[in-house]
């Protein structure tokens, strides 16, 4: 009886192995399975981050898988231009041939734990609404990020700054800029490599270790700006000079820079450089009115909801005004040509840091707008952009290029052993290099003082790592054989926002976990609404958010000036 009910299961539990076998055996198969065996191990431990995370039994397994991975790399540990071949793998295989799978499986998991220990002391969080300021209901907000044009002249604490780590100031091994006001803090914005390589900035970005001077202000009411802000940052512009040489910068005893205020200039064109971005903070029950400043056209659409009448809700600002900065980003989305770029910057001329999904979420709160309304919220974005309410076609990202902080440039220079298999294309061991000192690969810093002689290590690289960054693939997952998907498309960013969830931003974007840095949206969504009902829009070309009185080619403190005073203007008038 035994036999009559098992032996069927038996034979074909026989037959499936010796499929499979005979599948691994075909030419390539071998190297396929290792493939996606090391694919399963690596990704597993970057996801839990400790192998005790992991159960006993994936554990074995994955030991198993890695085992199988380095055997498929080869034994001599050489990295080359290999398909599918690791610089985590040739890591865990160049001290010896013989390696156990438990070494390789420990080694790849060192990558992960040390990443993991050092962000949880150094690492700077992008996305916390440290630039919101507590004010009365009905009052608006300003923040700007001005950059002069000068560029700092690199050391491994900036480069460390530049790569998102806070060491803590001098005494720590970091940077200490310098207090020149009470208004504005000093810092430091990544330079791309279109700079370099002379491509244009709006068709693609590629992130160097280079840094400049970013003067970013507190967050301050309209008048402040007029009386405080703009007296101070002429004066310290003014102090900046030109200097062709290397000078200290103003106020401070060890960073250095060369160039200086370039009485920098605004432009309408959106696909010209700008060195002005501002914040407004405001009501979500102002944003209308404020769209309306911008476009007269999106302005009527939003109000010919009140008109159609969604379930009484059309009528009502705060919901005019999600519906109406969702339309504005699917827009700015849909029209994107930039290729394998950073989707903020298409964002123009308004980025909406506030999350979507909390947006939403607030609205069901809102009296009148409520449960029943929220769920026309997707056909009235879809509406008002012009697309049929079941479209699903309408893609809003194709294969968007993740940010990059100083480990990633690692990893992707080939300086340390990545924490996913990437697919990077270049040659090792060559002369040139070799001179750089780009050929030696070191563990994965976990500390401050590693951090540091890593960045040593990066500049003393810096024209080879710069070159591998160029030719890195835009592709966020690490391979080929495991279905993902890297677009979002306009109908699954809309139904996602119903359930609190922001399809383009780093809190809730699965293409944002595919990579190393987990940050692809970076401003995009990052903060979370607060119970106060207030919303904060970043607008990066300064003359199109308000086009009434702008002036094409002015200075950039005119432009402050003139942004503080409509504000205030704005703040007055009310709803």
């Amino acid at each position: 009886r035994f036999h009559m009910l098992h032996m069927p299961r038996l034979l074909a539990c026989v037959v499936c192995c010796q499929l499979l076998v005979g599948l691994c055996n075909k030419p390539g198969g071998r190297q396929q399975a290792r493939k996606r065996d090391y694919l399963a191990a690596a990704s597993l431990l970057h996801r839990t981050g400790s192998a005790a995370a992991i159960s006993p039994l994936d554990r074995a397994a994955d030991g198993r898988r890695v085992h199988h991975a380095r055997r498929g790399a080869g034994s001599s540990g050489q990295v080359g231009r290999q398909s599918y071949g690791s610089l985590a793998v040739a890591f865990a295989t160049s001290n010896s041939s013989n390696q156990d799978s438990n070494e390789a499986l420990l080694t790849l998991e060192a990558s992960v734990r040390r990443a993991e220990q050092l962000r949880l002391s150094n690492k700077v969080v992008y996305g916390s609404c440290d630039r919101c300021l507590s004010v009365e209901p009905g009052a608006v907000t300003l923040d700007f990020e001005v950059e002069p044009g000068t560029s700092l002249v690199m050391t491994p604490a900036l480069l460390v700054a530049r790569g998102g780590y806070d060491l803590g100031g001098a005494s720590g091994g970091g940077v200490e800029w310098p207090t020149v006001s009470s208004f504005f803090d000093l810092g430091i914005e990544g330079y791309g490599l279109h700079h370099r390589l002379g491509m244009p900035h709006f068709n693609t970005f590629l992130q160097s270790p280079m840094g400049q001077v970013e003067i970013t202000s507190k967050p301050m009411r309209p008048h402040s700006v007029l009386t405080g802000l703009l007296p101070d940052l002429q004066d310290y512009l003014s102090r900046l000079g030109k200097h062709k040489e290397d000078s200290l910068l103003p106020a401070s005893d060890s960073i250095k820079y060369r160039g200086g205020w370039q009485h920098q200039q605004v432009h309408q064109n959106k696909n010209q450089y700008s060195p002005l971005h501002w914040t407004v903070g405001l009501d979500l029950a102002k944003v209308p009115a404020l769209l309306a400043a911008t476009s007269r056209e999106l302005g009527d659409r939003l109000q010919e909801l009140c008109q159609e009448g969604t379930e009484g809700a059309g009528c009502s600002p705060e919901y005019q005004g999600v519906v109406g900065l969702a339309a504005q980003s699917m827009n700015e989305a849909l029209s994107c040509r930039q290729v394998c770029g950073h989707p903020k910057r298409c964002q123009k001329p308004w980025l909406v840091r506030t999350h979507f999904g909390d947006m939403v979420q607030h609205l069901r709160k809102v009296k009148g707008v409520g449960d029943d309304a929220v769920r026309r919220l997707p056909a009235d974005v879809m509406k008002v952009v012009g697309l049929e309410e079941d479209d699903d076609s309408a893609v809003l990202f194709k294969k968007p290029r993740e940010y990059w902080g100083l480990l990633e440039m690692a990893e992707y220079g080939g300086l340390v052993p990545p924490r996913l298999p990437l697919d990077l294309k270049f040659p090792r061991g060559g002369a040139g290099e070799a001179a750089e000192g780009a050929e030696k690969m070191r563990p994965m810093p976990s500390s401050g003082s590693e951090l540091l002689s890593l960045a040593q290590q990066m500049q003393a690289s810096e024209s080879t790592v710069e070159k591998r960054l160029a030719a890195a693939s835009c592709d966020l997952h690490p391979g080929e054989d495991v279905p993902f998907s890297t677009t979002v498309t306009a109908r699954a960013w809309l139904d996602g926002l119903l359930s609190g969830k922001d399809l383009m931003s780093d809190h809730d974007s699965p293409i944002s976990q595919a990579g190393l840095s987990k940050v692809v949206w970076k401003s995009m969504g990052a903060w979370r609404m607060k119970d106060d009902g207030r919303v904060y829009l970043e607008c990066r070309r300064s003359l199109l958010c308000l086009p009434e009185g702008a002036t094409d080619g002015g200075l950039v403190l005119d432009e402050i000036s003139r942004v503080a005073t409509w504000m205030r203007g704005f703040e007055e008038k009310g709803v």
